[in-house]
């Protein structure tokens, strides 16, 4: 019945941004102090960030802690996790075993609590220990084992409790009553809950008040020094302090070095700008400002054009993936669409495609010698984007009129005009033997396969 508070987890102050000073408030100051001051700015940014995954990383240990509880049996109620163990133990070896795991004997403060566990002890046919015990000098007579006064309880009162019988001084949940009931300490139960949380130890003073011992400052010190844990002790501390020079010397070069870059990179730039630009080295600040805002404007125009650049080079790579092919510096698809669609399918199929992907438009000798050679041997026919409009054969998108027609013999059957229900849409046929005679005119309902071509983009062509 293990109880951990796991709703404040990872609550903790996060650094505060150190908020830059205004102009106002700065002397004026030489354009290589600015940079420092900007450099001064980056470092503690730099700082901030460090602090976050610092803390970051504390959350995260914590998270897989309780994690890892909750994958060992424990149960979660109201922002608490509970462990009910399986072992029967005396009320004071519950009290040892949970210190043990750094916790404390479960403390029931509110009802819902209280039904809740009680629930979970009928459900397991089991009494459990709980962490509360009488103490007559409380001023209700019965404290947690924290040392808090328990206010709050949930006697019994049918069965008497509590009553007056010596030697049962410890409390547990029993199975049937469903309220708390006294018993006597070396009574074997249930090991009760556990809180998740640290627990409150006593401190070495009020052990030796409990005790009535008082071991005096130098002895305890003279122990701890003749014993062989104090040379490890000092060995880890020694270990310790090594290991953060080392560190610390490390991060001192890093940034020794990192300040050294910036201030050769600086010294460059200054001797760059006044060797190229005399007249802008020695021009006021207004007049660097404007010309440092249009270089900064430049250098984003070219990051855009970068990504729809590298956007595109991606784009070439996942098609030749899938089996794309490259003729002329252009994208052809023929085998990898291989579900039979209509000619107006295949034009959406085309067009769903970025980067400038349409249904074949047939330009010229080469490409329809290309074309015929690569659907030769195909299992079916191949749509092409050229279908009657009104009385003539055009590209479907009216991008270019056709010059050249290549059709078979006594083809096409449709002389025109376009009317429903005829031979409007044209494809390839597989087979041919006449490079400059393989097309021929279908309806456009009919199931073909599709070429889609994708031509270079001419913005990256110049």
């Amino acid at each position: 019945m293990a109880k951990a508070d796991i709703k404040g987890k990872g609550k903790k102050n996060l650094p505060q941004r150190k908020k830059p000073e205004t102009a106002a408030k700065k002397a004026p100051a030489e354009p290589a102090a600015k940079d420092y001051g900007k450099f001064a700015m980056v470092v503690n940014l730099s700082d901030y960030f460090v602090n976050l995954t610092m803390l970051n990383e504390e959350l995260q240990v914590e998270i897989d802690d309780i994690r890892q509880k909750l994958n060992s049996g424990w149960r979660v109620f109201r922002w608490n996790i509970y462990l009910f163990s399986k072992d029967k133990v005396s009320w004071p070896a519950a009290v040892n075993r949970c210190q043990e795991f750094n916790t404390q004997l479960a403390s029931i403060t509110t009802q819902e609590e209280q039904i809740y566990i009680d629930t979970e002890a009928r459900n397991k046919r089991h009494n459990f220990w709980i962490g509360v015990k009488k103490n007559p000098k409380k001023p209700h007579g019965i404290e947690w084992v924290s040392g808090v006064d328990a206010k709050v309880t949930y006697w019994d009162r049918s069965s008497g409790q509590p009553d007056a019988e010596t030697g049962e001084d410890c409390i547990l949940v029993s199975r049937a009553l469903r309220i708390k009931k006294e018993t006597s300490s070396m009574a074997p139960k249930k090991l009760p809950g556990m809180k998740l949380v640290k627990a409150k130890k006593r401190t070495a003073k009020r052990a030796r008040k409990a005790s009535g011992k008082r071991v005096p400052f130098k002895q305890r010190m003279k122990k701890f020094f003749e014993s062989s844990y104090s040379l490890y002790v000092g060995t880890v501390l020694l270990m310790g302090s090594i290991i953060a020079a080392a560190m610390l010397t490390y991060l001192y070069i890093k940034e020794v070095r990192r300040r050294a870059i910036f201030e050769e990179g600086t010294t460059k730039i200054l001797k760059m700008v006044e060797v190229n630009y005399p007249d802008l080295f020695q021009a006021d600040d207004i007049t660097k400002f404007k010309k440092a805002e249009n270089v900064s404007m430049a250098i984003a125009e070219e990051r855009k054009k970068i990504s729809e650049l590298q956007q595109a080079i991606n784009d070439i790579h996942r098609k030749l993936a899938e089996e794309w092919i490259v003729w002329h510096g252009a994208l052809y698809a023929f085998d990898f669409i291989a579900t039979p669609r209509t000619w107006r399918q295949c034009i959406q199929l085309c067009n769903s495609m970025k980067y400038n992907t349409k249904l074949l438009c047939v330009e010229n000798d080469e490409e329809e010698a290309f074309a015929v050679s690569r659907v030769k041997n195909k299992p079916t026919d191949y749509f092409i984007g050229v279908s009657m409009v009104g009385s003539e054969w055009h590209c479907y998108d009216r991008s270019f009129r056709i010059k050249k027609l290549y059709w078979g013999y006594n083809l096409p059957a449709n002389k025109g005009p376009a009317k429903p229900d005829t031979t409007n849409c044209v494809i390839i046929k597989r087979g041919c033997e006449h490079i400059y005679s393989c097309w021929r005119d279908v309806y456009c309902h009919d199931l073909k396969r599709c070429i889609c071509k994708r031509n270079p983009i001419q913005k990256w062509m110049k």
